[in-house]
């Protein structure tokens, strides 16, 4: 995919003030001309650069209802810390064929007011349009996790956070599985009441197995939930596999090396109620060898 932007540069230094900012530009994708779009800088920690930005296109910043083939969303990733550029595309092609819910990846090479950036991973947007095509449906609750998880540190829960509805709503759903992790009488039966239990060991066998360290289960970091409202049950979804396959483990001490990674809170009732075996789903025996 050949993608070229064009905005308007206000006075020197403004969008280098403000870079998280959504500013108004034209989108060529593929011959394709999409007008007054959103165009903005994204990134957190280790991919955040000023010269070569990850990026986000928001379709229906300004035109409401405007998309492009049923996507209201692009993320460009920078791939700042993937010299092949294959990390994104390989892990969620093989998050899928886990059977696990997971965006679609391909390659755009980008172009912003005239200037080659390259090549990017054009990673689908966790949003509406995704969940219409995985979930069947948008109803649920959508959240976000980033350096948090189901802990009793009032910090690390409060940055698991909601991508659609009211801001800071929604939340008790959270609560009562944050309730059910704590209670040390929980076993597997109460927490399947909550998440769906063998599409989580899915998620987190193919963390471990692709060598995922900043995840859920390896830093607590880079994924999405959705409550499933038919069933009722939490469902993870992978992201921010620009570093996975890395044999070295960021921080995390070499005496700290592990071959199953439990950082996740959810992981340890799992890894106690089993005798300390975690097995992986029967379906994916063809995937693990």
């Amino acid at each position: 995919m050949a993608l070229r932007t064009s905005h308007r540069i206000a006075e020197p230094g403004r969008i280098a003030e403000d870079p998280y900012k959504y500013y108004k530009a034209d989108v060529d994708i593929d011959g394709v001309r999409i007008p007054a779009v959103g165009v903005r800088k994204k990134g957190f920690f280790g991919s955040v650069v000023s010269t070569r930005p990850s990026i986000k296109i928001r379709f229906d910043r300004w035109e409401k209802k405007q998309d492009f083939y049923g996507l209201d969303q692009l993320t460009l990733n920078n791939n700042v810390q993937d010299a092949s550029q294959l990390h994104q595309y390989m892990a969620y092609w093989l998050f899928e064929r886990a059977g696990t819910p997971s965006p679609r990846c391909n390659f755009a090479l980008v172009t912003v007011n005239g200037e080659k950036l390259g090549i990017y991973s054009n990673v689908e947007s966790i949003r509406g349009p995704f969940l219409d095509r995985v979930f069947k449906g948008r109803k649920g609750k959508l959240y976000e996790g980033y350096a948090g998880d189901f802990s009793e540190d009032p910090e690390s829960f409060a940055r698991i956070v909601r991508k659609n509805g009211k801001p800071g709503a929604g939340r008790k759903t959270l609560k009562r599985f944050l309730a059910v992790l704590q209670d040390a009488r929980t076993g597997l039966g109460e927490i399947e009441k909550h998440i769906d239990l063998e599409a989580f060991i899915t998620f987190w066998a193919t963390e471990v197995l692709i060598g995922h360290w900043d995840s859920y289960s390896g830093n607590r970091n880079n994924y999405y939930i959705y409550q499933e409202p038919r069933k009722d049950r939490l469902y993870f979804v992978p992201w921010g596999t620009d570093s996975f396959f890395l044999g070295s483990r960021t921080f995390y001490s070499a005496a700290g090396t592990q071959i199953v990674q439990g950082g996740g809170c959810t992981l340890c009732p799992l890894v106690e109620n089993s005798g300390g075996a975690t097995p992986i789903p029967a379906r994916n025996a063809p995937f693990a060898r």
